[in-house]
């Protein structure tokens, strides 16, 4: 009996190991590169729209968009660029400084 416990153990061990090289493997190559041409960090930004954005700009050579919520963070973090969430959108940026959004 006890020789069938060990054996048991071994095949779960087994198969925990398995799944847990095959979910490393899936993130892995789900990553997308690192999105390196400001025209598309703009265009991603451009497509979010004046309320869920706050401007593109570079941080230790990495294209960062400054976004409002977390659904605009994972749209930017898909495209290979690096989110960053702020309290407030260009357009209300613009609104308190009296400009149009």
């Amino acid at each position: 009996m006890q020789r069938r416990h060990h054996a048991y153990r071994g095949i779960v061990a087994a198969a925990v190991g398995g799944v847990f090289t095959l979910t490393t493997l899936t993130a892995a190559q789900a990553a997308p590169a690192p999105l390196t041409d400001p025209a598309k960090a703009v265009a991603i930004a451009d497509r979010l729209g004046n309320k869920r954005t706050a401007g593109v700009y570079y941080r230790d050579e990495r294209l960062v968009v400054a976004v409002t919520d977390q659904a605009a963070a994972e749209t930017v973090r898909s495209a290979g660029a690096v989110a960053e969430v702020v309290p407030h959108s260009t357009a209300e940026l613009n609104s308190a400084n009296g400009l149009s959004p």
